[in-house]
């Protein structure tokens, strides 16, 4: 979520942040003259906290709401650098900061994950389209964190 990438075309090599990148459902930024040659993610710390959680009608299908959360924690349990991103239920991935800002400095429990399964759903902005209204795909990334909160909380490595 924090990751950079190296577009390069002829005569010009740039990087490029993940939340720039995307720009709409299966587009990039990427021009059909470049090619990604590098790409750069921060070192992931042993003990990190992490889960993955997407939803689909069916195995295989694109996703019609998917949550990608990460965060460590002291020896109090209490959270810090959490990053939180959704996809499928908004124009083009991108993170959830106003969840990220209530997780950090918190300790999980079950009010800590109700209250962020509810201001995931609030900070989506899901289109409507024949897979489902945006009420419904905000009720499944509120879920999705929920589930994803619950995994990552009982180990490292969810």
């Amino acid at each position: 979520m924090r990751g950079r990438n190296h577009p390069l075309r002829p005569g010009r090599i740039a990087q490029v942040g993940a939340g720039d990148f995307f720009t709409g459902p299966l587009s990039t930024l990427r021009q059909p003259d470049e090619i990604i040659t590098e790409l750069h993610l921060p070192k992931w710390p042993s003990g990190r906290h992490w889960a993955f959680r997407k939803y689909a009608r069916r195995e295989g299908d694109f996703a019609l709401a998917g949550i990608l959360l990460f965060y460590d924690e002291d020896g109090q349990g209490v959270l810090s650098n959490a990053h939180v991103g959704v996809i499928g239920a908004c124009p083009r991935p991108h993170r959830l900061t106003r969840v990220e800002t209530l997780l950090n400095g918190h300790t999980i429990d079950d009010g800590l994950i109700r209250r962020a399964a509810a201001t995931a759903a609030e900070e989506v902005d899901p289109p409507d389209d024949l897979h489902g209204d945006a009420a419904y795909r905000r009720g499944l990334v509120a879920t999705l964190i929920a589930r994803g909160l619950r995994a990552a909380a009982q180990n490292g490595d969810a």
